[in-house]
């Protein structure tokens, strides 16, 4: 999404800010594991009110993830519950 410059670091640190709205975000996983921070993140930007329709459509395909093994199978989803 153009309108957000965002930056993940180590140990579960995720930060960002969206310009035309004057905010900034930070998210920090306290497990250090940076999948469930960028998920946690693209859900709070979803949340914004400050997106066109396509988007929000574009974050929200970050604010979930399929877990696959080394088999390629899946065994799991990440995805952010109400905040």
């Amino acid at each position: 999404v153009p309108r957000v410059f965002a930056k993940g670091g180590a140990e579960g640190v995720h930060c960002g800010c969206v310009p035309h709205a004057g905010l900034g975000i930070a998210v920090k996983c306290d497990d250090g594991a940076g999948r469930g921070g960028a998920v946690a993140f693209a859900a709070i930007l979803a949340k914004l009110d400050v997106w066109t329709p396509e988007e929000v459509k574009i974050i929200k395909g970050f604010a979930h993830k399929d877990l696959t093994n080394c088999n390629t199978l899946h065994v799991g989803d990440l995805q952010a519950t109400a905040l």
